[in-house]
C-alpha cells in the first residue's frame, strides 16, 4: 500500500494583528517607510471565510503609486497568509494628514532626512 503523506491544506484564518505586522513590511515607494507606520490604513478586517480586507488611504488622491502599493499588499498578505482572497478598499475619507504618522513612522521619516 503506497501512502504518501498529504499537505495540510486547512488553515486558520489570519488574526488582524498579524495581518496589520504583514503590512509593516509594505513600503511606499515615494516616501520609504511601511504603511502602518505612515498611517495610510484604517483599517483590517478577517472575515470568516478568511478573506482579508485592507482600508487605507494615500496622502493625495491623485498618487500615481496606488496600483503598485495595492500590489505589494495582495504580495505581502498571499506570501505571510497564503491567501488570495484579499481586498483593498481604497477611502479618502477621512482625508489623510500628518498626524496619522506613528512616532516609529516620524523617525522613519526622520532616518531618511526629512525635517519636521
Amino acid at each position: 500500500m503506497d501512502t504518501q503523506p498529504t499537505e495540510d491544506t486547512t488553515r486558520a484564518p489570519a488574526r488582524v494583528e498579524d495581518v496589520r505586522e504583514t503590512l509593516c513590511e509594505v513600503i511606499d515607494p515615494d516616501i520609504g517607510v511601511n504603511i502602518i507606520d505612515l498611517g495610510l490604513v484604517y483599517g483590517v478586517e478577517v472575515e470568516q471565510s478568511g478573506q482579508i480586507v485592507v482600508t487605507m488611504t494615500l496622502a493625495s488622491q491623485g498618487c500615481p503609486s496606488a496600483p503598485l502599493l495595492e500590489h505589494f499588499v495582495h504580495k505581502a498578505l498571499a506570501a505571510r497568509h497564503h491567501t488570495t482572497d484579499t481586498v483593498v478598499n481604497w477611502v479618502w475619507k477621512p482625508t489623510w494628514d500628518p498626524g496619522r504618522i506613528t512616532p516609529e513612522g516620524f523617525d522613519q521619516l526622520r532616518a531618511l532626512g526629512f525635517r519636521f
